[in-house]
């Protein structure tokens, strides 16, 4: 069964400001993040349970190459993406965005 893909607002805008941070760096490196955020999601729809638990039902995927998580929530019918963090930020950052 594949699961859809919902980003909520807030993942979305850390997702965009990522990407545009990169993309000051390097384009090269901002294509580099989006390429590893579309595959981290890929892997989401086809098994979301691999990645480990980390407060209540959310759970926690590292795109390879880059600092940053995708924090999400997967359901029988959806994916539920809250957040996408560098790694060193607070988590209250994201764990606010949890709605149990």
């Amino acid at each position: 069964m594949t699961r859809r893909i919902v980003l909520r607002p807030a993942a979305e805008a850390d997702i965009n400001a990522a990407a545009a941070w990169y993309q000051e760096q390097s384009p090269l490196t901002a294509a580099r993040f989006w390429r590893a955020v579309e595959e981290k999601l890929q892997l989401l729809r086809e098994n979301p349970f691999q990645y480990q638990r980390v407060i209540g039902r959310a759970r926690r995927a590292l795109l390879r190459d880059f600092p940053q998580a995708l924090f999400y929530i997967a359901t029988d019918d959806e994916i539920v993406v809250v957040a996408c963090t560098h790694g060193r930020r607070h988590p209250k950052r994201w764990q606010d965005r949890v709605v149990e």
